[in-house]
Parts: C-alpha cells; sequence; structure tokens
C-alpha cells in the first residue's frame, strides 16, 4: 500500500472516530464542572471587597495566609472537589455535574462569552468561601485570527 495511502486512511480514521464512538470532540457537554472558589481571609474579607481595581499596593490587604488556603483546600477534597489549582485568594476546583448538583443545586451552563456565573455558597464553607464562580467557556476560533 502506498504510503500516501495508508496516511489518507489513517485520517478518515481519526475523523470518523468519535461518529463510531457516539460523540463529537468540541461539542460534547462534559460532565465535570470547573468553578473558581474565591476565599475569605480570617477577618472574613475577599477578592470582591476590594471595591476597585487590585493594584500592587491593594492586593497585599486581600492576600490568605497559606495556612487558610491549606485549610480550604482541605474542606473542598473533603466534599469530593479536586482542587487544581491555589493562589492568592482563589482556589481552582473540579468535581462531577452530579457532584456540584449535590453541593450547589442546579448547575447551569454559562453563557459563551458572558460574565462567569455565581453560584450560592453552601452553609458548610461559608466561613471560608466568599464566591463560587463558573467561568465562561473558552472561545475557539477555526480562523487564525477572530
Amino acid at each position: 500500500m502506498p504510503r500516501a495511502l495508508a496516511v489518507l486512511l489513517l485520517g478518515a480514521a481519526l475523523l470518523a472516530a468519535p461518529l463510531v464512538w457516539g460523540r463529537t470532540p468540541m461539542t460534547e457537554t462534559t460532565s465535570r464542572i470547573h468553578a473558581q472558589f474565591v476565599l475569605k481571609d480570617a477577618a472574613g474579607r475577599s477578592l470582591l471587597d476590594a471595591g476597585g481595581p487590585l493594584t500592587a499596593d491593594t492586593v497585599a490587604a486581600y492576600r490568605v495566609p497559606p495556612e487558610r488556603l491549606a485549610e480550604a483546600r482541605r474542606r473542598l477534597e473533603a466534599l469530593g472537589l479536586r482542587v487544581e489549582a491555589a493562589g492568592g485568594g482563589v482556589l481552582s476546583a473540579s468535581g462531577e455535574r452530579k457532584l456540584f448538583a449535590k453541593l450547589f443545586g442546579a448547575v447551569p451552563e454559562p453563557p459563551a462569552g458572558g460574565e462567569a456565573l455565581r453560584l450560592e455558597v453552601p452553609a458548610a464553607l461559608d466561613d471560608i468561601v466568599a464566591a463560587v464562580l463558573l467561568p465562561p467557556p473558552p472561545e475557539l476560533f477555526t480562523e487564525p485570527t477572530p
């Protein structure tokens, strides 16, 4: 079999594979939800209380100490969430849609290109989490320039 024909057949198989498996890449709604948890410091303040733009001068006032960050991480993981990143006063965590529904009630899809959706903070996290935000999905372009 000529090499070009083999490459062509392999390419066709790779393109058809998602259809055979009953799903399409990039359009399937995922069962995993990613959220941002804005944390409170020991005094109950968060980045959301800044009341204006954060600058190098003002951001230090809202820094969450490492032990508080570690406590928030432990509590989110105890609820079944997977903490993926932590920094400043925000934790990024994910979990299955069913788990989010159990913790936060019905979880709608954020609108594409819109603002982040804010979920109700459960009572079990109210003392350490100021807000739970679902960022909008990324915009993917098929052309090199938008």
